[in-house]
């Protein structure tokens, strides 16, 4: 793919270049990219992600086609069905499934999100361009574009994340025993964070209280709730990186699940051509609902807990 830097109104970081041109290049894609000497400014191999463009350089990763394909990766390829819950003519809403990556990933084959996009966006003529990210174990909603300047829009938007344009919901299941409200504010990388949570259920297994809430976050740090949840003792159930690894052990054995447990429900944006503003809702999966239903029996065939 090759691309010519637009007039800047200053120097502008190659990778921030990139990640504003080009939304479905993914940050993991763009360093294996870099490390191979993939990268090319006029000509010359891009040795760092902080080297400058201002303007006129002409940018090429090789390997790389327009939708995220990757050489690595062949073209593209049929995914998983999507389950779409809203499409015009300028948006792609879909409901990602628990366990899917969204991009294809160094070293790693199989389904991915970006390929069913691909594949079901070359029947119909478009080119899809993701403006925003889920880890590999969030199910729920995550927003396309149709066109690189919409992408480009709503891509600002979502960075801006003040609450006040754009709004994202999650649900999440947690491992201890929440207040019924509460808000963290610690920064993350250095830059500021905030997240907050509301329950709306309480449980209890044998391996102490657990909770279901739902979240809304001020900024999109990486991982942010997952960090925030757990710094407040409110670790996301089956979270290996920040929770704790026996509980998430007897938590997987006895209720039978698999990976971490939480849902992105929801995204609230303006319109990028009407700018009325739209709410998507994605229903939670099957399997977060089941973990549910079992957590609500009573224990050993007692009454419910505070009954």
């Amino acid at each position: 793919m090759k691309l010519r830097v637009p007039d800047l109104p200053g120097p502008k970081r190659l990778d921030r270049f990139l990640r504003e041109a080009v939304p479905e290049l993914s940050r993991s894609a763009f360093y294996s990219a870099l490390r191979k000497g993939r990268i090319r400014v006029n000509g010359a191999r891009a040795l760092d992600a902080g080297c400058s463009v201002g303007g006129g350089e002409e940018v090429a990763i090789e390997g790389f086609a327009r939708g995220g394909a990757t050489a690595e990766h062949g073209a593209a390829r049929s995914g998983p069905p999507l389950s779409i819950l809203f499409e015009d003519d300028a948006l792609l809403v879909v409901n990602k499934p628990a366990g899917l990556p969204v991009h294809p990933g160094a070293g790693r084959k199989g389904p991915n999100l970006i390929d069913s996009l691909r594949g079901y966006a070359e029947r119909r003529g478009f080119t899809p361009y993701l403006v925003h990210r889920l880890d590999r174990h969030t199910s729920g909603a995550i927003v396309a574009a149709k066109s690189r300047e919409i992408a480009g829009a709503l891509g600002a938007l979502f960075k801006e994340r003040s609450g006040a344009r754009v709004e994202k919901r999650y649900l999440s299941l947690v491992l201890g025993k929440p207040a019924a409200s509460g808000a963290i504010d610690e920064p993350l990388d250095g830059k500021p964070a905030g997240t907050r949570f509301w329950l709306k259920e309480s449980f209890r297994w044998s391996g102490g209280p657990a909770a279901l809430v739902e979240v809304a976050t001020s900024s999109g740090r990486r991982h942010q709730i997952r960090r925030h949840l757990a710094s407040a003792g409110l670790p996301v159930a089956g979270d290996e990186l920040y929770g704790d690894w026996a509980l998430n052990r007897l938590f997987a054995k006895e209720l039978r699940a698999r990976g971490f447990l939480l849902h992105a429900l929801s995204v609230t944006l303006p319109h990028p051509l009407s700018r009325v503003p739209m709410t998507f809702v994605a229903d939670p999966p099957a399997e977060l609902q089941r973990i549910i239903e079992i957590l609500r029996r009573p224990p050993s065939g007692g009454p419910p807990e505070g009954a």
